[in-house]
């Protein structure tokens, strides 16, 4: 008896050019954090970003504008957990972050 598995994949890139202005070279850090978390948007082009900080059921906890390079987003009052932040331009997300709240 043999069994043959075929697995089907569709791999495809989605282009855009809404987000012209904006380099996607973002990061979060520490991850996973007791704290805080730096939020970092290097070619900060656009004086319409902002961020909002979501808990695991998707109830918005925050939600700010972002005018710097780096932004400290604080967490020690939050619960431990895991968080999602969302970074959006004109109210159109352009990069998500899952992020783990420790004690």
């Amino acid at each position: 008896i043999s069994l043959v598995v075929h697995y089907l994949f569709e791999i495809f890139t989605l282009v855009t050019n809404d987000f012209q202005n904006i380099s996607l070279k973002m990061g979060i850090y520490p991850n996973p954090t007791a704290t805080l978390v730096n939020l970092r948007i290097d070619d900060l082009n656009s004086n319409s970003l902002e961020y909002q900080l979501f808990d695991i059921t998707g109830k918005q906890i925050l939600t700010k504008k972002k005018s710097q390079i780096e932004t400290q987003i604080p967490l020690e009052n939050s619960q431990a957990a895991t968080y999602f932040l969302n970074v959006s331009d004109n109210s159109k997300i352009i990069k998500s972050f899952k992020i783990i709240k420790t004690n």
